[in-house]
């Protein structure tokens, strides 16, 4: 039987043309501004892309090379094979990726496969993505908070110098997300300015690297979000090697930090009324234990709290039992400079010398994770550090710690 012949519609060269500058030149004007700009088209940043995209929340990733995915294409060591450490698998399957269980906990899949699943999720989820674009520097607003990215062509980074003049363009959006890897590139361009100290990634420790890399996710900066190995590096944190279960994890915090921010409209530059919050403002601040904690403490009369721009603060004293229980949680990631070891115990130093070492330790300024601040025996910090940064610190105080704990 013969084959019917094929005939295509008749559309020239200008026609194509029109159609592809049109179609760009119209997405781009689109998302010039947008909810939320993701910069780097790896694991992480996919996976917050299609997360906040099927939300409705206009996405736009910044990508600089002519593909999506970084090294989720290839697992490791040019071997297409990656793996995700239980519970990462739930996302495979949220993705309708197959996949082999290669030793208890321990799940094996097709790189191409995860990948292309993942990209074709994220543009399913309306995600729009600027390929060979790359990130250049920041836009900042009042107070510092990031409102955007400096973008620009790819390819101009290898021209040579000298005949190279090509100024880059901005666009603006409520939030930023840094899914650019061990680079950190978004959050380096804070740290050039002095508005940011990072520490640069540890060695590899896989068993401790991805429980921590989804526990700093995380505003680390008014309007910037770090997730995906941006977080080791912003944190000091160890890296954990080809396996991808805390980057789609890490991916998918990321994407609940943004809606939060963006649902308060904290990051849009608006301002909540300082003061005492009541009970049902308190519930939007994430974390369960926290809530408990703060609608009770809240009932009670015994604490209070504000909004500062777009960061709930919370006080400690310092040399104080308080301060002391929520040192033991890693209290070194609210002021990056400071190390458990640093800090004698209880026993070996009295409360006035412990806030002594504390300050001395807590200086200079510039040392200290974003949004801290010392005032007189005062250690300010953004609430949210007790979610991200000392995960399930009220577990740590007794009724007696909570009672004297000002928030102001």
């Amino acid at each position: 039987m013969a084959e019917e012949s094929v005939k295509f519609a008749a559309v020239g060269e200008k026609d194509v043309t029109r159609a592809i500058v049109g179609q760009f030149a119209r997405q781009f004007m689109e998302y010039v501004e947008s909810d939320v700009i993701i910069v780097g088209g790896g694991p992480s940043g996919l996976m917050a892309g299609r997360d906040l995209a099927a939300q409705g929340y206009r996405t736009f990733i910044i990508e600089r090379n002519n593909y999506l995915g970084g090294g989720f294409w290839i697992g490791g060591y040019l071997m297409n094979k990656l793996t995700v450490r239980a519970p990462g698998q739930e996302v495979l399957d949220e993705l309708g990726v197959p996949y082999e269980e290669a030793s208890p906990g321990l799940y094996v899949a097709d790189g191409p496969h995860a990948c292309s699943k993942l990209i074709a999720a994220a543009c399913d989820a309306g995600v729009k993505i600027a390929s060979l674009t790359m990130f250049d520097d920041i836009v900042l607003r009042e107070g510092n908070r990031v409102a955007g990215a400096v973008v620009n062509w790819t390819p101009v980074s290898t021209m040579p110098r000298e005949i190279t003049c090509v100024d880059p363009i901005a666009l603006e959006s409520k939030v930023v997300i840094d899914a650019t890897g061990h680079d950190a590139q978004v959050a380096r361009k804070l740290e050039e300015r002095g508005l940011l100290k990072m520490v640069g990634f540890g060695a590899m420790w896989v068993e401790r690297s991805e429980d921590l890399i989804v526990e700093h996710t995380g505003e680390a900066h008014p309007g910037l979000i770090v997730c995906g190995m941006a977080v080791s590096t912003v944190y000091g944190l160890p890296r954990m090697g080809p396996t991808f279960g805390a980057m789609l994890l890490s991916g998918k915090r990321a994407a609940r930090v943004a809606a939060d921010l963006l649902a308060a409209g904290t990051t849009a530059g608006k301002r909540k009324i300082a003061g005492t919050l009541p009970p049902q403002t308190i519930q939007e601040i994430p974390g369960k234990a926290r809530k408990e904690a703060f609608d009770r403490l809240v009932k009670e009369g015994k604490v209070k709290a504000k909004v500062e721009g777009p960061l709930h603060i919370v006080s400690f004293p310092l040399g104080e039992g308080d301060l002391w229980c929520l040192k033991k949680n890693r209290l070194n990631l609210i002021a990056s400079s400071l190390k458990h070891d640093h800090i004698p115990s209880r026993s070996q130093m009295d409360a006035g010398n412990r806030a002594k070492r504390l300050r001395k330790r807590l200086n200079p300024p510039q040392q200290w994770a974003p949004g801290v601040r010392l005032d007189g025996d005062t250690v300010y910090c953004p609430i949210h550090y007790l979610d991200n940064h000392c995960q399930r610190a009220f577990g740590f105080l007794d009724d007696a710690d909570i009672k004297t704990l000002p928030i102001w």
